[in-house]
Protein backbone atom coordinates (compact mmCIF):
# COMPACT_ATOMS: atom_id res chain seq x y z
CA UNK A 1 0.00 0.00 0.00
CA UNK A 2 2.96 2.49 0.90
CA UNK A 3 4.31 1.81 -2.70
CA UNK A 4 1.43 2.80 -4.34
CA UNK A 5 0.95 6.11 -2.26
CA UNK A 6 4.50 6.79 -2.88
CA UNK A 7 3.89 5.98 -6.23
CA UNK A 8 1.32 8.48 -7.01
CA UNK A 9 2.73 11.27 -5.06
CA UNK A 10 5.80 10.47 -7.58
CA UNK A 11 3.26 10.62 -10.33
CA UNK A 12 2.39 14.29 -9.48
CA UNK A 13 5.80 15.12 -8.75
CA UNK A 14 6.45 14.12 -12.70
CA UNK A 15 3.64 16.19 -13.43
CA UNK A 16 4.53 19.66 -12.17
CA UNK A 17 7.67 19.47 -13.08
CA UNK A 18 6.78 18.80 -16.79
CA UNK A 19 4.47 21.20 -16.48
CA UNK A 20 6.57 23.73 -15.06
CA UNK A 21 9.80 23.05 -14.75
CA UNK A 22 11.20 20.20 -17.42
CA UNK A 23 11.82 23.49 -20.05
CA UNK A 24 14.97 24.65 -17.31
CA UNK A 25 16.77 21.49 -17.88
CA UNK A 26 17.22 20.89 -21.73
CA UNK A 27 19.78 18.85 -23.36
CA UNK A 28 20.28 21.35 -26.23
CA UNK A 29 16.76 21.21 -27.22
CA UNK A 30 15.63 18.11 -25.87
CA UNK A 31 14.26 17.65 -22.48
CA UNK A 32 12.82 14.50 -20.85
CA UNK A 33 9.36 12.91 -20.91
CA UNK A 34 9.02 12.35 -16.69
CA UNK A 35 5.46 10.82 -16.81
CA UNK A 36 6.55 8.78 -19.28
CA UNK A 37 9.93 7.58 -17.29
CA UNK A 38 7.70 6.74 -14.27
CA UNK A 39 5.53 3.88 -17.08
CA UNK A 40 9.10 2.12 -17.04
CA UNK A 41 8.69 2.80 -13.11
CA UNK A 42 5.44 1.12 -12.25
CA UNK A 43 6.16 -1.98 -15.06
CA UNK A 44 9.36 -2.48 -13.11
CA UNK A 45 8.12 -1.93 -9.07
CA UNK A 46 4.35 -3.57 -9.64
CA UNK A 47 3.71 -6.96 -10.98
CA UNK A 48 0.77 -8.06 -13.12
CA UNK A 49 -1.84 -5.45 -12.93
CA UNK A 50 -1.36 -2.62 -10.46
CA UNK A 51 1.62 -2.35 -12.97
CA UNK A 52 0.01 -2.12 -15.97
CA UNK A 53 -3.03 0.40 -14.65
CA UNK A 54 -0.38 2.52 -12.84
CA UNK A 55 1.57 2.65 -16.47
CA UNK A 56 -1.62 3.45 -18.00
CA UNK A 57 -2.04 6.24 -15.53
CA UNK A 58 1.57 7.84 -16.20
CA UNK A 59 0.19 7.42 -20.00
CA UNK A 60 -2.53 9.55 -19.23
CA UNK A 61 -0.21 12.13 -17.44
CA UNK A 62 1.54 12.08 -19.91
CA UNK A 63 -1.17 12.90 -22.48
CA UNK A 64 -2.90 15.92 -19.66
CA UNK A 65 0.52 17.86 -20.72
CA UNK A 66 0.90 17.01 -24.37
CA UNK A 67 -0.64 18.57 -27.36
CA UNK A 68 -3.49 16.97 -29.05
CA UNK A 69 -5.60 14.01 -29.00
CA UNK A 70 -6.10 12.62 -25.29
CA UNK A 71 -5.52 9.11 -24.31
CA UNK A 72 -2.87 8.29 -26.97
CA UNK A 73 0.03 8.11 -24.93
CA UNK A 74 -2.09 6.25 -22.83
CA UNK A 75 -2.82 3.14 -24.98
CA UNK A 76 1.19 3.07 -25.78
CA UNK A 77 2.00 2.72 -22.35
CA UNK A 78 -1.01 -0.23 -21.63
CA UNK A 79 0.11 -1.59 -24.83
CA UNK A 80 4.11 -1.62 -24.07
CA UNK A 81 3.65 -2.37 -20.07
CA UNK A 82 1.86 -5.63 -21.11
CA UNK A 83 4.84 -7.61 -23.07
CA UNK A 84 7.96 -5.45 -20.75
CA UNK A 85 6.31 -7.13 -17.78
CA UNK A 86 6.37 -10.57 -19.30
CA UNK A 87 9.78 -9.92 -20.72
CA UNK A 88 11.14 -8.72 -17.10
CA UNK A 89 9.27 -11.59 -15.55
CA UNK A 90 11.50 -13.92 -17.37
CA UNK A 91 14.84 -11.74 -17.67
CA UNK A 92 14.74 -9.08 -15.11
CA UNK A 93 17.03 -6.03 -14.88
CA UNK A 94 20.06 -6.27 -12.85
CA UNK A 95 22.32 -3.11 -13.60
CA UNK A 96 21.94 0.72 -13.79
CA UNK A 97 22.99 0.64 -17.80
CA UNK A 98 19.92 -2.23 -18.29
CA UNK A 99 17.70 0.26 -16.49
CA UNK A 100 18.89 2.86 -19.02
CA UNK A 101 18.40 0.42 -22.41
CA UNK A 102 15.11 -0.69 -20.78
CA UNK A 103 13.98 2.75 -20.07
CA UNK A 104 15.09 3.87 -23.83
CA UNK A 105 13.59 1.25 -25.42
CA UNK A 106 10.00 1.40 -23.45
CA UNK A 107 10.06 5.74 -23.94
CA UNK A 108 11.11 5.05 -27.58
CA UNK A 109 8.47 3.07 -28.37
CA UNK A 110 5.19 4.96 -26.61
CA UNK A 111 6.39 8.59 -28.44
CA UNK A 112 6.83 6.87 -32.00
CA UNK A 113 3.83 4.86 -31.80
CA UNK A 114 1.75 7.98 -30.34
CA UNK A 115 3.54 10.88 -31.90
CA UNK A 116 2.91 9.21 -35.10
CA UNK A 117 -0.87 8.47 -34.51
CA UNK A 118 -1.27 12.05 -33.33
CA UNK A 119 0.54 13.87 -36.28
CA UNK A 120 -1.93 11.51 -38.63
CA UNK A 121 -5.09 12.46 -36.39
CA UNK A 122 -4.47 16.42 -36.03
CA UNK A 123 -3.39 16.61 -39.94
CA UNK A 124 0.28 17.94 -39.62
CA UNK A 125 2.51 16.48 -41.92
CA UNK A 126 5.93 15.17 -39.43
CA UNK A 127 8.88 14.20 -41.71
CA UNK A 128 10.01 10.63 -40.29
CA UNK A 129 13.52 11.17 -39.89
CA UNK A 130 12.57 14.37 -37.91
CA UNK A 131 10.41 12.41 -35.90
CA UNK A 132 12.61 9.40 -35.05
CA UNK A 133 15.35 12.05 -34.05
CA UNK A 134 12.71 14.01 -31.91
CA UNK A 135 12.17 11.28 -30.24
CA UNK A 136 15.29 9.32 -29.84
CA UNK A 137 16.54 12.23 -27.94
CA UNK A 138 13.78 12.30 -25.63
CA UNK A 139 14.31 8.72 -25.05
CA UNK A 140 17.80 9.13 -24.65
CA UNK A 141 17.88 11.72 -21.43
CA UNK A 142 14.98 9.66 -20.13
CA UNK A 143 17.27 6.54 -20.08
CA UNK A 144 20.19 8.94 -18.73
CA UNK A 145 17.91 10.00 -15.46
CA UNK A 146 17.28 6.36 -15.14
CA UNK A 147 20.19 5.26 -14.65
CA UNK A 148 21.55 6.78 -11.44
CA UNK A 149 17.96 6.34 -10.49
CA UNK A 150 18.34 2.49 -11.09
CA UNK A 151 21.52 2.96 -8.69
CA UNK A 152 19.76 4.33 -6.16
CA UNK A 153 17.53 2.35 -6.04
CA UNK A 154 20.14 -0.52 -5.88
CA UNK A 155 22.00 0.66 -3.24
CA UNK A 156 19.26 1.23 -1.36
CA UNK A 157 17.74 -2.60 -1.72
CA UNK A 158 21.93 -3.58 -0.83
CA UNK A 159 21.34 -1.43 2.50
CA UNK A 160 18.31 -2.95 3.53
CA UNK A 161 19.33 -6.64 3.19
CA UNK A 162 22.65 -6.36 4.57
CA UNK A 163 20.70 -4.83 7.41
CA UNK A 164 19.21 -7.51 8.74
CA UNK A 165 15.56 -9.15 9.13
CA UNK A 166 14.67 -6.14 11.03
CA UNK A 167 14.63 -4.27 7.87
CA UNK A 168 12.12 -6.87 6.73
CA UNK A 169 8.34 -6.10 6.20
CA UNK A 170 7.32 -9.68 7.65
CA UNK A 171 5.55 -9.82 11.05
CA UNK A 172 7.02 -9.56 14.37
CA UNK A 173 5.92 -13.36 14.88
CA UNK A 174 8.41 -14.62 12.08
CA UNK A 175 11.33 -12.60 12.74
CA UNK A 176 12.66 -15.32 14.91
Amino acid sequence: MIAHVFFAFLLYAAAVFQAVGVEHVPIGVVTPNLPLLLVVLAVTTFSGPAGIVWAALAGLTSDCLATGPLGLDMLCATLVALPAQRRLREHPVRSAAGAGTLTFCIVLAILLVSETARAHLTGRPVPPLALVSAVAGIAAYSALIAVPVAGIGRLAATRQRSAGPLATNAPLASRG
